[in-house]
C-alpha cells in the first residue's frame, strides 16, 4: 500500500506583492511540515501520527492562522480550535476556545482517549493540561505584531474577517496499511465574537476520516462549511454516488459557493494521490509524491514546486 500525505495552510487570497515578498517563508514552512509527516510515514508510522506531526509544524509557524500566529478575537485574544479523526475506528477528538495550549492539535489528539469528543473553554483547557501534560504558553506568546495590526484595523471598522493571506491549517494522510487520518487547526476569524466554535472543531464539517471512503480537511468560510457539513458531504459523495475524490471535492465546493462560502479542502482516499481543491485565488498547499519528493504551491493553477529543486510538473 502506497503512503500519501497532503497539507494546507489556508485558502483565500493573497496579493502579488505579499506573495513575492513572503513566498520563500511560506514554502519553507510547508516543506518543514511535509518533512515532519513524511518522517512518520517512511518509518512505518500510522497516518494519525503523520497528520499530528505535520499540523504541529504548521502551528509553530507564525505566518499561518493556527497556534502561534493565530488571529485575535474581539477581546484581542487568541482563541484556537482543532480536531482530529482516525479512519479505522471513526474515533474523533476536538477542542475549541483554547487560549494557552501550545499545540491545539495535541489537545485534539488527547481527546481521542477521553469519554467525550469535543471540549471547549477555559475549564476544558485546564483539565487537558492537568491530565495530559500538554505544553502551555502565556496568551501573549501566540500574538504577532501583524495580527495585532490586523485586529486593531478590524476593530476600528467593526468588522470580522478571514485572515485572507493564510487561514486554517490541516493535513490528511494514508499509511502503508491503508489507514486514513485527518487533522485541522485554526485561530478562527479575526475579531470574531469570543466563544465562537468554528467548523474546524466539528468532525464532519472541518475534518473527516473513514478508511472505507476518504479523509478530508477543510479551510475557508468556516460558518458556511459548518452549516454545509462539508467534510462528511465529500465522504458521502464518494460512498453513495461512487464518484472520485476529486469530483466529490469539486461538487462539494460548488455547493458551498452557492451558500456564499469560499475555501478549499484536502482529501485522500484508500488509493491514489491526494486531492487538493479550492474555489479561491490561492491555497497554501503541499504534498508528498510517490517518488518521495515534496511539492508545494500557493496560487490557483500554479505549477507544483519541489523546494530547492526548481519547478516541476504536478506529480501523480
Amino acid at each position: 500500500m502506497s503512503t500519501a500525505l497532503a497539507i494546507h495552510g489556508g485558502a483565500g487570497s493573497i496579493s502579488a506583492q505579499r506573495l513575492e515578498t513572503m513566498r520563500e517563508t511560506y514554502e519553507s514552512a510547508l516543506a518543514t511540515a511535509l518533512e515532519a509527516g513524511k518522517g512518520v510515514l517512511h518509518d512505518g508510522g500510522p497516518a494519525l501520527e503523520a497528520v499530528v506531526a505535520a499540523v504541529c509544524a504548521l502551528e509553530d509557524t507564525p505566518c499561518f492562522n493556527a497556534g502561534r500566529g493565530s488571529v485575535l478575537n474581539a477581546d484581542g485574544e487568541p482563541e484556537m480550535a482543532a480536531s482530529i479523526m482516525v479512519g479505522a475506528t471513526l474515533d474523533a477528538g476536538a477542542v475549541a476556545n483554547l487560549h494557552r495550549i501550545e499545540h491545539p492539535v495535541l489537545a485534539a489528539r488527547a481527546m481521542l482517549e477521553q469519554r467525550h469528543t469535543l471540549l471547549s473553554g477555559s475549564k476544558a483547557e485546564d483539565w487537558l493540561v492537568d491530565n495530559d501534560a500538554l505544553s502551555t504558553q502565556a496568551p501573549e506568546w501566540f500574538i504577532t505584531d501583524e495580527r495585532c495590526s490586523q485586529w486593531e484595523s478590524l476593530r476600528a471598522r467593526g468588522e470580522v474577517a478571514l485572515a485572507h493571506e493564510s487561514q486554517t491549517v490541516g493535513a490528511v494522510a494514508r499509511d502503508n496499511r491503508g489507514g486514513l487520518a485527518a487533522a485541522t487547526s485554526t485561530g478562527g476569524l479575526a475579531n470574531q465574537q469570543p466563544g465562537r466554535v468554528p467548523d474546524t472543531a466539528v468532525p464532519g464539517s472541518g475534518t473527516w476520516a473513514d478508511d472505507r471512503t476518504i479523509a478530508v480537511s477543510t479551510t475557508g468560510d468556516g460558518d458556511v462549511f459548518l452549516r454545509h457539513g462539508f467534510a462528511r458531504r465529500v465522504a458521502d459523495l464518494v460512498e453513495l454516488e461512487a464518484i472520485s475524490p476529486q469530483r466529490a471535492c469539486d461538487q462539494a465546493l460548488s455547493e458551498l459557493k452557492k451558500l456564499g462560502g469560499k475555501g478549499g479542502c484536502l482529501a485522500v482516499g484508500s488509493a491514489g494521490p491526494p486531492v487538493l481543491r479550492m474555489n479561491t485565488p490561492s491555497m497554501f498547499r503541499g504534498l508528498l509524491a510517490e517518488d518521495g519528493r515534496l511539492y508545494v504551491a500557493i496560487g490557483k493553477g500554479e505549477a507544483w514546486h519541489a523546494p530547492g529543486a526548481g519547478w516541476a510538473h504536478p506529480p501523480g
